[in-house]
């Protein structure tokens, strides 16, 4: 009876120890989770109104609503308000009123009511597939992941093999590359911004005294994407860097004894050797690095003008921008949910195809 106690109370400290990390991940990540898909559903534009419905006469409304004994007379002052959507009830009703009149309103409001209400359901979702700024946002995001992704992991490949082997002040160099990375992302924005303004920076003067043009680094459209590319790149190969080097200091030196005695060259024991054994570190950083690239933020919103950035003329504007500017400039909480739900969608579907075909390249053998 005691040791079943003991067994119960080991188990009961172990929920204990796990409820605040358990209690954090529901209430700040699983729960904005959930309430986000929820207000990808609604018209929510904030406050403490949401509504699950809109209200639209639409052409369809005209024809079905003389059946309902209202006279031709109103559905003509009726007419302005075909195709205008209102996103709550009041406001429909509010403006029936200045059609028709109070006492003809109270009428037939609850029967126009009845058939202007619609259920917003996805409207949300087809409302971003139609948008144009919709598709630039991510066709800006797909070329942001994809040259991040790769030079994040080609240059920390690069680094971490130069930095593994015996150089003198190797453990300065690593320090030295990895320091961008602990630093504020803010910071390392607001340092750039000087180094490439356009009139007084220190590389357009460098440019000038060359007897070259300057460039506008961040405010041209075929530039800014590219300048914040680099910026990101930058601050961040140093990460992994230290994981690829972790993995390669996992290798057993056997393997490369090996190779040199079976006549490998360094390119061969490259990737015959280094390449599939660290490839289930590759295949971590690469996860994190898409994770990453997709939820770019801060540098874009320092880089290129905070609340009214993501420019020029929408270059440089990724998915997770446009969706701060669709909640927090333009106050579409519903719309802005909607596209984080699509990101959401986008990236649980690339992980789980990473997941799925990494059984065919990565390597868990230990030797």
């Amino acid at each position: 009876m005691r040791r079943s106690n003991l067994k119960y109370d080991k188990l009961s400290d172990v929920l204990l120890f796990l409820l605040p990390g358990f209690s954090g991940f529901c209430l700040f990540i699983l729960f904005p989770i959930f309430a986000s898909i929820a207000l990808s559903f609604t018209n929510y534009t904030g406050g403490k109104t949401l509504n699950l419905f809109t209200y639209e006469l639409t052409a369809q409304s005209f024809e079905r609503l003389p059946q309902s004994a209202i006279p031709e007379e109103t559905l003509q002052k009726l007419a302005p308000m075909e195709g205008k959507k209102y996103p709550d009830e009041d406001k429909f009703v509010r403006q029936v009123q200045r059609q028709i009149g109070k006492e003809q309103a109270a009428a037939y409001g609850t029967i126009l009511v009845k058939e202007a209400k619609r259920f917003f359901g996805f409207h949300n979702y087809l409302t971003a597939f139609r948008s144009a700024n919709f598709w630039r946002a991510v066709r800006v995001t797909v070329v942001f992941v994809i040259f991040t992704i790769g030079f994040q992991i080609g240059l920390g490949l690069i680094f971490a093999v130069i930095l593994n082997s015996q150089i003198i002040g190797r453990s300065f160099f690593r320090s030295v590359i990895f320091l961008p990375v602990v630093l504020s992302a803010v910071a390392i924005s607001l340092a750039f911004m000087l180094i490439f303004h356009p009139q007084k920076g220190p590389l357009n003067q460098f440019l000038i005294s060359l007897g070259l043009s300057p460039l506008p680094w961040l405010t041209g459209a075929n530039t800014a994407l590219p300048t914040v590319i680099f910026i990101v790149i930058w601050q961040t190969f140093g990460y992994y860097m230290v994981l690829l080097l972790s993995g390669l200091q996992t290798i057993n030196p056997s393997l490369y004894e090996a190779a040199e005695i079976d006549g490998a060259s360094g390119v061969q024991k490259f990737l015959h050797v280094t390449i599939p054994m660290l490839s289930p570190v590759l295949f971590l950083c690469i996860i994190l690095a898409v994770i990453r690239a997709f939820q770019v933020f801060d540098q874009i919103f320092v880089l290129t003008g905070g609340q009214d950035g993501g420019g020029p003329a929408g270059a440089t504007t990724t998915l997770v921008f446009d969706v701060y500017l669709n909640a927090f400039s333009h106050w579409k909480m519903g719309y802005a949910s909607a596209e984080a739900t699509i990101l959401l969608a986008v990236i649980l579907i690339i992980t789980i195809i990473q997941y799925t075909r990494q059984r065919k390249w990565v390597t868990y053998d230990v030797v």
